[in-house]
C-alpha cells in the first residue's frame, strides 16, 4: 500500500511543473515593488513603486568593449545609455531602472558589466533585481552619484544582487560627492577594492548623505581606511538590518576603520544594524570616528558592532585632533546596543578613546566579551575599554563586562581587563555595572593589575549609588588598581572581586566620601578577605563631603601592616565604625594628634560570641524563647600556620574511646566548653578529638583536613568517653567542614552529633559516619559534594534523627549515595532512620545514577515527631517486582501525603500507599494514592547522554509522554515549567519532574534526575623550539601555546605530578619533557597535557615545530621518520585518543572506545590521509582522501552488525564518515559491503554535515549516476536501502530557493527538489505558497495510472476524464484551486480506498464528512498532521509547500 501512495504523490509532485506550454505564465511586462524589495509590503510609509526601465549590458563588435543599454519594460532591444563626451562614463538620470540578463536581442550573460563609471545625475532608483553589476574600470566607483542627485539601490530578490569590480578592477562601489544622496534599501555591495579610502562606499563633503535602510555591504577593501565605509563631512545613517561585515582597511599605518572610518562627519547606527568581522591593519576594527576640524560624531541608538579586529580599538576608536592631549575630539554617544567579541592586538578590546575624544554610555548599552591580547610591553591592556586621554561616561544600567585583557608573554605585565584609563584620561561612573572582566597573562606568576579598572595617571570617579563594580579579577586589584592617578569613590559598591576590591600604590590618590561601599573582595577565589589593599606608604583619603555609608562598609589591607600605621587621612573618630581590617587581627583605630585612622591592638582579653544553637540571636529572630542563647567564649584561630585556642598554643593530646576500644587517640582536643572558628583552620597531622559537651560555632570559616594521613585521617572524631556531645551550628553561614581523606565527622558508639548549621563537604569515605550506638541528629546545615564506597553523604550504623537539614550531591562507588543504612545481623538492629519536617535527602547518585537512601532488605524509614514536608529518595534491596511491593516506611501515623515526599530514586518505580504503610512498587502496579485515584500512565524522561559543552544551550532530557495528565521540569530552585530544560555550561544537572494530574488523575510526586555536560576538550599543539645542542634549558625551548584552541589559557613545563618545572632545568637528550595547558575557562574546558622530546640525540638542525602530549617513544636509530612526540588524552565519552607525531609532520591519532572500537587516521604533510576503523561489532571501514580533497570510503559490515540492527528495526551503521560534497564529481564515493544473504537492509553512513538537502547517488555499474529519492537525512548522516553491495556517492544537492530562507517548509522542499520529487518555478524561486489546481492533480493520478492523455481539446482533457469513470473526482472546476479535502480524498480513491483503522480527531472534520475515512486514513499513513490546535482545515488550499511537507514525511514514515 505504501508503494502505491508513494508511486502517487511522487506523480503529484513532478507533474507540478511539467504542465504544458500553454499553462506557463508570460514573463511580467511590469517590474513593481516597494523600496524594500517586497511585494505587497505592509511597513508604514511604504508605497510599491514601478520600474519602468530595464539596464542590460553586451560587447561592443568594434571596440570590444562594454555598451550598457537601457530599454522599456516589454522592448527586446532598448538603446545606448548616454554617456559624457561620447565615449566617457555612463550618465543615469531621473527615473527608475532594474538590471536585466539575457534579453532576447542580446548576447546572454550571467551579470551585467560595465568598463565604465555609472554617472548619477538625477533622481534614480535602481533595482538589482538579484543580478550583479560588475565594473571592470581601473580606480574608478561603480556609481558616481553627483551633487544635488540621488541614488536609491533596492533588489526584489533580497541581497542576491551585487555591485561590485572584477578581480582586475578597481575603485570604491559607490562613491557620493558634496551635496549627492545616496539610499540603500538591498543587494550587497562586494568585491571592491581601492588604494585609497572608502573600498564599499566613499561619502565625501558637508552636505553628502548615506542612509543605508537594509543591504549588506561585504568584503570590500581600502588601503588607507574604511574597508566598507568612509564618510568625510557628511552623514552616515544604518537602520534595519543594514550590515557592514568583513571589510578591510590594510595599510600598517593608515589602515584604520575596517569596516567604517569617519572624518568631522555623523554617524548614526539604529534598530538591529550589524558592524561585524571587519579588521584594520592599522586602528578601529569596526568603526574609526577622527575630527580634524569638525566634531566628529557617532550615536549608536541599537544594533551590534562585534567580531572585529584592529591594532588600538578592537570595536570602536574614537579620537580628536594632533597631539594625544588635544582639546577638541570627536564624541561617540552609545544609547543602546552591544560592542561585543572584537579583538585588538594592542590595547583597547572594545572601544579606544584617545586625544580628547569622548565615549558615553546611556540606558543598557553593552562592551562585552571583548578581548586586548599581545606579547609585547605595555599593550594588551583595556579588554574592554581603553581610555588614553580622552572621557569615558557610564550612565544608567550601561555595563561593561566579560572582557579580558592578557599578554602572552610571561615577563609582561597586564592591566585593565575591564577599563583602563591613562594619562589624562578621564573616568566617570555615574552609574552602571562592570563585571566578569579579567586581566590575565600566560604566565601565572606575573602580576596583574586591574580587572575590573586599572588607573594610570588619570582619573577615575564613581559617583551613582547604583554603580558597582564586581565579579573581576585580577592578580592584583581584581575590582580596581590605582598605580598613579586618582580614584574618587563618592558612591556605589566593589564587591565579590578577585584579587583586592581596590589595590592603591603609594603613588596613587584614593578619596572616599558619601556611601561608598568596598566589601565582599578577596585575595584569590573563595581565599581570605581582601577589599582596600594599601601598599606600605597608601592611605585612603576622606573627601571633604564626609562620609554617609553604614558601619562596615569599608574592608582595609595594609600591607605589611603594622600597629599605629596609617589607613585613612582627613578622618574624624566617628569614621572609624565604617572601616574594619579584613584579616581581623588588628582594628580601626583614631590617631587625635594627625587626624587618622590607624591599625590598632584588638583588645581580645573579653570576647564573646552569643547566639542561639540555630546561629541567630534573639534580636534577629524576634520571640525565640525554645532556643536558649549561647555565649561561645573561646576562640579557636591560626597565627602564622600555627593552631591557637584561646590566648594559647592549641597543642596535642589524647583521648579514650567511649565505646571501649583498646586504643587512645591524638589530636586536637576540644573537651566540655562553647567554641567559635575566628579564622580558617588547617589541621595538619592529625584531626579534632571530642571529649566531652562541646558546643561549636563555624562563624563562616572553615575547618580544613587537607587529605592528611592514614587512619585518623577524619576531620573531627566524636569518640571521648566523657560523655563526647558536639554541637556544631554557624552564625554566619557558608562555614565548612571538609578535606578528610578518611571522612568528615565519625561518631564513635554512645556519642552524639547535634548539627544545627554548617556544611560537611569535600570528605572522602562519607561526610557522616555514625558507629554501632552512635546518634546523629540533624536539624539543619548541610551534608553535600562527598564521596565513599558506602554512604557518600551518610553511613548508618546508628541512629540517624533528621528534623531538617539537607543531604544531596554525594556520591558512592557502590551503595547508598546519600545515606546508607547498614543491614541488621542477629541482635544488632543496624542503622535507624527517623524523618520530620522539612529534611531532605534527594539528588545524590552512585556512579551517576540517582540513588539516595539505601535500604538493605528489611530495613525501613520510620516518620519522627510531625509531618514530614521535606523530600527523601529510596532504594531499596531487592528490588520491587510485579506484584511484590517493598514496604519503605512501616507506620504512616496517619499522615497523608507521604507518597509525595518519599518517591523512588528510580524512575519504574513509584511509592504507594498500602494501608497504614508506604511500599515502593512497579509503576501502576496496585496501591492508591491518597485521593484514591489511580496515578497517571507516563513515560520518565531520560538524561542525555553524551553532551559536551559547545557555548550553548543544549536540551538535558528527552521528552516523556503522559496519559491523564501534564509533565512539568525545573531545574534546582527554578519554577516547574512544561518546557524541556536546558542548560549551557558544563556541569552535573539536577533535573526534577512531576507529573500534574487531570480530574480523574492524581499528581505524581517529584522526582529528579542527573544529567551531564561534560567539559569540552582542547585541540591543537603547542609550539616550541627544537633542542640542538647540550647546555640547553626549558627556556631555550620557547614554548608557547601554539594553535591549541581555544587559546586563551596558560602553557608552563610540569613534572610527571604536574608541578610545574622551572625554565632554567636543563634539557637531557632523548628524554620526554611533559607540558600542561590550563585554559582560562576551567569550568567548561579540560586541561591539555602532553610531552615532547625536545632533543633527540640524532637530530641536526633546530626549528619550531608543535607539541605533543603523553610519554614520547624510544626512539630508532634505523628509523629515518621517527616519533618526535606523543600526546595521549582521555575523552569524556570514556573513549582514549593518542596522537604520534614523526619528524617530517605525519601525524597518526588512535582512538580506542570503551567498547572497544578503534579508530586510527595518519595525516600526510600534504594534506592526503587515511582512516582506518574497526567497530565494536566487526564491521570494519577505510576513509582515502588524497591532497586535492577526494574521498573514497569502503566499509565492509559484519553480520552481527546487520542482525542486531534488524532485530531492533534500526539501521546498520557503517564505519566511515564522510563530507558532503556540492559537486558531484568531486563527491566522496562510499562502497558499501553487506555480508551474504542479508537480504534488503538499512545503512546508515554518517556525513559530518549533512542537511535535509543531502542525497545519496547510486554508481552504476556502467558509470551511470541516479539520485536515490529515499535516501533519508538522519541525525548522524545519511540513510538507504542496500541489497548486497552498493557505491554512491554523497551530495549536497540543495537548491537554496531565495523564496523559501526560513519558511516553515524549509527543510521539507530541500528535501524533495533535492531529490528531483518537486522541481522549482526556476533556478531560484520555488513558489512555496502558490496554489494547485484540481485538473493539475487529475493528471497527475491518471499518468500513475498508465492513463492514456494524448488528444484532447484542452491538456487536461484524457485525464478528467479518467478521475470520473475511475471514481476519484466529479470532473468539476478544473481551474479552481484544490483544497485539502479534496487533495487527501483523490488521493484515498486513487489507492483504493483503504479502510483506516481507527477515526482522526479533528474538530473540524466531522464523521459524516465526504473525507472524512481519506483524512484517518492520511494520518495513519503520516501524510497530515494537521494545522494545530485539533483541526485539519478541509477547504483549506492545498500549497505547493504543503506538498513538500507530504512527501517528506512519508519518506520519514518508510
Amino acid at each position: 500500500m505504501k508503494k502505491r501512495i508513494l508511486s502517487c504523490l511522487m506523480a503529484l509532485a513532478l507533474c507540478l511543473t511539467l504542465l504544458p506550454a500553454t499553462a506557463q505564465a508570460a514573463e511580467e511586462d511590469t517590474h513593481t515593488h516597494c523600496l524594500c524589495g517586497k511585494s505587497g509590503c505592509t511597513e508604514a510609509d511604504r508605497v510599491e513603486i514601478a520600474f519602468s526601465k530595464w539596464l542590460t549590458s553586451d560587447r561592443e563588435q568594434t571596440s570590444n568593449s562594454w555598451r550598457l543599454d537601457c530599454g522599456n519594460v516589454g522592448d527586446t532591444t532598448g538603446n545606448r545609455v548616454d554617456s559624457e563626451n561620447g565615449n566617457g562614463n555612463w550618465v543615469l538620470e531621473d527615473g527608475r531602472y532594474y538590471l536585466r540578463t539575457g534579453v532576447e536581442n542580446y548576447t546572454k550573460y550571467s551579470e551585467v558589466k560595465i568598463d565604465r563609471t555609472i554617472v548619477i545625475r538625477g533622481d534614480v532608483t535602481i533595482c538589482l533585481n538579484g543580478q550583479t553589476l560588475e565594473s571592470s574600470a581601473k580606480d574608478q566607483p561603480v556609481f558616481l552619484v553627483e551633487a544635488d542627485s540621488t541614488l536609491t539601490l533596492t533588489d526584489c530578490k533580497g541581497n542576491m544582487g551585487k555591485v561590485k569590480h572584477t578581480s582586475d578592477g578597481s575603485g570604491s562601489g559607490v562613491k557620493v560627492e558634496s551635496g549627492g544622496t545616496f539610499n540603500m534599501y538591498g543587494g550587497t555591495i562586494t568585491g571592491n577594492t581601492t588604494t585609497q579610502r572608502g573600498g564599499g562606499v566613499c561619502v565625501t563633503g558637508t552636505n553628502s548623505k548615506f542612509n543605508m535602510y537594509g543591504g549588506t555591504i561585504t568584503d570590500n577593501t581600502a588601503t588607507k581606511g574604511g574597508g566598507g565605509v568612509y564618510v568625510s563631512g557628511g552623514t552616515f545613517t544604518m537602520n534595519g538590518n543594514a550590515s557592514v561585515t568583513s571589510n578591510r582597511a590594510t595599510d600598517r599605518d593608515n589602515g584604520t576603520g575596517g569596516g567604517v572610518y569617519v572624518v568631522d562627519g555623523t554617524f548614526t547606527m539604529n534598530d538591529n544594524a550589524s558592524i561585524t568581522g571587519n579588521t584594520a591593519t592599522s586602528t578601529d576594527g569596526g568603526v574609526g570616528v577622527y575630527t580634524t576640524s569638525t566634531t566628529a560624531t557617532f550615536t549608536m541608538n541599537g544594533g551590534t558592532i562585534s567580531g572585529n579586529t584592529a591594532t588600538n580599538g578592537g570595536g570602536v576608536g574614537v579620537y580628536g585632533t594632533g597631539s594625544a592631549f588635544a582639546t577638541n575630539g570627536s564624541a561617540f554617544i552609545m544609547n543602546g546596543g552591544a560592542i561585543s567579541g572584537n579583538t585588538a592586538t594592542n590595547n583597547g578590546g572594545g572601544v579606544y578613546v584617545s586625544k580628547s575624544g569622548t565615549f558615553e554610555m546611556h540606558n543598557s548599552a553593552s562592551v562585552t566579551g571583548n578581548t586586548a591580547s599581545d606579547n609585547t610591553a605595555d599593550q594588551g591592556n583595556g579588554g574592554g575599554v581603553y581610555v588614553y586621554s580622552g572621557t569615558f561616561e557610564m550612565n544608567d544600567t550601561a555595563s561593561v563586562s566579560g572582557n579580558t585583557a592578557t599578554n602572552s608573554k610571561s615577563e609582561n605585565t597586564t592591566y585593565g581587563g575591564g577599563v583602563y584609563v591613562s594619562n589624562n584620561g578621564t573616568f566617570n561612573m555615574n552609574d552602571g555595572a562592570i563585571s566578569d572582566n579579567k586581566a590575565t597573562n600566560s604566565d601565572e606568576r606575573n602580576t596583574t593589575y586591574g580587572g575590573g579598572v586599572y588607573v594610570s595617571g588619570g582619573t577615575f570617579t564613581m559617583n551613582g549609588g547604583a554603580s558597582s563594580v564586581s565579579k573581576n579579577t585580577a592578580k592584583n586589584g581584581g575590582g580596581v588598581s590605582v598605580s598613579s592617578g586618582t580614584f574618587n569613590m563618592n558612591d556605589g559598591k566593589i564587591s565579590g572581586n578577585t584579587g583586592n576590591g581596590v589595590f592603591v600604590h603609594d603613588n596613587a590618590t584614593f578619596t572616599v566620601s558619601n556611601t561608598p561601599t568596598v566589601t565582599g573582595n578577596t585575595i584569590t577565589k573563595n581565599g581570605a578577605a581582601s577589599n582596600v589593599f594599601l601598599t606600605w606608604g597608601a592611605k585612603i583619603t576622606i573627601g571633604t563631603g564626609g562620609l554617609n555609608c553604614d558601619d562596615g562598609s569599608i574592608g582595609v589591607t595594609k600591607g605589611a601592616g603594622r600597629a599605629g600605621d596609617a589607613i585613612a587621612t582627613g578622618a574624624n573618630k566617628d569614621y572609624s565604625g565604617k572601616f574594619f581590617v579584613d584579616d581581623n587581627k588588628y582594628k580601626v583605630g583614631y590617631d587625635e594628634t594627625h587626624k587618622q585612622l590607624v591599625l590598632a591592638e584588638k583588645d581580645t582579653s573579653a570576647e564573646t560570641h552569643t547566639h542561639c544553637l540555630c546561629g541567630k540571636t534573639h534580636t534577629a529572630i524576634g520571640d525565640h524563647k525554645t532556643d536558649t542563647q549561647i555565649t561561645f567564649d573561646t576562640k579557636l584561630w591560626m597565627d602564622n600556620g600555627v593552631l591557637k585556642k584561646g590566648n594559647g598554643d592549641w597543642t596535642k593530646g589524647t583521648v579514650n574511646r567511649a565505646d571501649g576500644g583498646a586504643v587512645s587517640h591524638e589530636g586536637y582536643v576540644l573537651t566540655t566548653g562553647s567554641y567559635y572558628l575566628d579564622d580558617n583552620l588547617t589541621l595538619n597531622g592529625a584531626a579534632i578529638l571530642i571529649d566531652g559537651d562541646v558546643k561549636l560555632c563555624l562563624n563562616g570559616h572553615t575547618i580544613d583536613r587537607a587529605n592528611g594521613n592514614a587512619a585518623l585521617d577524619y576531620v573531627i572524631w566524636v569518640l571521648g568517653e566523657n560523655n563526647a556531645h558536639l554541637t556544631l551550628t554557624d552564625c554566619v553561614g557558608g562555614g565548612t567542614i571538609k578535606g578528610g581523606g578518611n571522612g568528615g565527622v565519625d561518631i564513635f558508639g554512645f556519642c552524639t552529633l547535634d548539627m544545627f548549621g554548617g556544611t560537611i563537604t569535600g570528605n572522602t569515605n562519607s561526610g557522616v559516619n555514625v558507629g554501632q550506638f552512635g546518634e546523629f541528629n540533624m536539624y539543619g546545615g548541610k551534608i553535600t559534594g562527598n564521596s565513599a564506597g558506602f554512604g557518600g553523604g551518610v553511613y548508618n550504623g546508628g541512629t540517624v534523627n533528621m528534623y531538617g537539614g539537607e543531604v544531596s550531591d554525594n556520591t558512592a562507588s557502590n551503595k547508598g549515595g546519600g545515606v546508607y543504612m547498614e543491614a541488621s545481623v542477629g541482635n544488632y538492629q543496624g542503622g535507624i532512620l527517623n524523618v520530620s519536617g522539612a529534611a531532605k535527602i534527594t539528588d545524590n547518585t552512585v556512579k551517576g545514577v540517582a540513588n539516595n537512601v539505601y535500604l538493605p532488605s528489611g530495613k525501613t524509614i520510620a516518620i519522627g515527631t510531625g509531618s514530614l514536608s521535606g523530600t527523601i529518595g529510596v532504594t531499596t534491596e531487592p528490588k520491587p517486582a510485579a506484584g511484590k511491593p517493598v514496604k519503605v516506611i512501616a507506620d504512616t501515623k496517619g499522615n497523608a501525603g507521604l507518597t509525595t515526599h518519599v518517591v523512588s530514586d528510580d524512575n519504574a518505580y513509584e511509592t504507594a500507599v498500602q494501608g497504614s504503610t508506604i511500599v515502593l512498587q512497579v509503576v501502576g502496579d496496585g496501591g492508591t494514592t491518597p485521593a484514591g485515584k489511580p496515578a497517571p500512565k507516563y513515560t520518565p524522561p531520560t538524561a542525555k547522554t553524551g553532551l559536551v559543552y559547545n557555548g550553548t544551550a543544549q536540551v538535558l532530557i528527552s521528552e516523556s509522554h503522559v496519559e491523564g495528565g501534564m509533565m512539568q521540569y525545573r531545574l534546582d530552585n527554578g519554577a516547574y515549567s512544561p518546557d524541556l530544560p536546558t542548560a549551557t555550561n558544563a556541569g552535573i544537572y539536577t533535573v526534577y519532574y512531576k507529573v500534574v494530574g487531570d480530574a480523574s488523575h492524581n499528581d505524581v510526586a517529584e522526582k529528579s534526575l542527573k544529567v551531564t555536560i561534560a567539559k569540552a576538550s582542547l585541540s591543537g599543539t603547542p609550539a616550541y623550539t627544537l633542542i640542538t645542542s647540550i647546555g640547553k634549558t626549558l627556556a631555550d625551548a620557547n614554548l608557547t601555546a601554539g594553535d591549541i584552541k581555544p587559546e586563551n589559557g596558560q602553557i608552563k613545563w610540569v613534572d610527571e605530578n604536574g608541578v610545574e618545572l622551572a625554565v632554567s632545568t636543563e634539557v637531557k637528550a632523548n628524554t620526554a619533557y611533559r607540558w600542561k595547558f590550563t585554559p582560562d575557562d576551567t569550568s567548561n574546558y579540560e586541561e591539555l597535557t602532553g610531552s615532547i622530546t625536545l632533543y633527540p640525540a640524532s637530530t641536526d638542525g633546530g626549528g619550531s615545530s608543535g607539541g605533543g602530549g603523553g610519554s614520547s617513544s624510544d626512539r630508532d636509530s634505523s628509523d629515518s621518520n621517527p616519533i618526535i612526540k606523543t600526546e595521549t588524552k582521555n575523552n569524556p565519552d570514556g573513549s582514549t585518543t593518542k596522537t604520534e607525531t614523526r619528524r617530517d609532520g605525519s601525524v597518526t591519532q588512535t582512538t580506542t572506545g570503551k567498547d572497544g572500537s578503534v579508530s586510527k587516521t595518519e595525516t600526510k604533510p600534504d594534506g592526503s590521509s587515511v582512516t582506518e576503523n574497526k567497530a565494536a561489532d566487526g564491521s570494519t571501514g577505510t576513509v582515502k582522501t588524497d591532497k586535492n580533497g577526494q574521498t573514497e570510503a569502503a566499509a565492509k559490515v559484519s553480520g552481527k552488525a546487520v542482525e542486531d540492527a534488524k532485530k531492533n528495526g534500526e539501521a546498520v551503521k557503517a564505519p566511515v564518515e564522510v563530507e558532503a560534497s556540492r559537486n558531484s564529481s568531486t563527491a566522496p564515493t562510499v562502497k558499501v559491503e553487506l555480508p551474504k544473504n542479508s537480504g534488503e537492509t538499512k545503512v546508515e553512513i554518517p556525513v559530518s554535515n549533512v542537511k535535509s538537502g543531502t542525497v545519496a547517488v547510486l554508481v552504476h555499474p556502467d558509470g551511470t549516476e541516479e539520485i536515490l529519492k529515499n535516501s533519508i537525512p538522519t541525525e548522524d548522516g545519511i540513510q538507504l536501502t542496500v541489497d548486497g553491495n552498493a557505491t554512491v556517492k554523497i551530495v549536497d544537492n540543495s537548491k537554496g530557493f531565495i523564496d523559501t530562507r526560513n519558511h516553515w517548509a524549509e527543510d521539507a522542499i530541500d528535501f524533495v527538489s533535492a531529490r528531483g520529487l518537486v522541481n522549482g518555478m526556476s533556478d531560484t524561486i520555488y513558489a512555496p505558497n502558490n496554489s494547485t489546481t484540481r485538473a493539475q492533480l487529475w493528471t497527475i493520478l491518471a499518468r500513475q495510472n498508465d492513463a492514456d492523455l494524448t488528444g484532447g481539446s484542452v491538456w487536461y482533457e484524457k485525464a478528467q476524464n479518467w478521475a470520473k469513470d475511475k471514481g476519484v473526482s466529479d470532473g468539476a472546476n478544473p481551474n479552481a484551486a484544490i483544497n485539502r479535502a479534496q487533495m487527501v480524498t483523490m488521493l484515498w480513491r486513487a489507492v483504493g480506498q483503504p479502510a483506516p483503522a481507527t477515526a482522526a480527531t479533528f474538530t473540524d472534520v466531522s464523521a459524516d464528512a465526504y473525507y472524512a475515512d481519506a483524512v484517518s486514513w492520511a494520518v495513519e499513513n503520516g501524510i497530515t498532521t494537521g494545522i494545530g490546535n485539533g483541526r485539519f482545515d478541509p477547504t483549506g488550499a492545498c500549497t505547493r509547500a504543503q506538498i513538500a511537507a507530504f512527501l517528506t514525511r512519508l519518506y520519514a514514515e518508510k
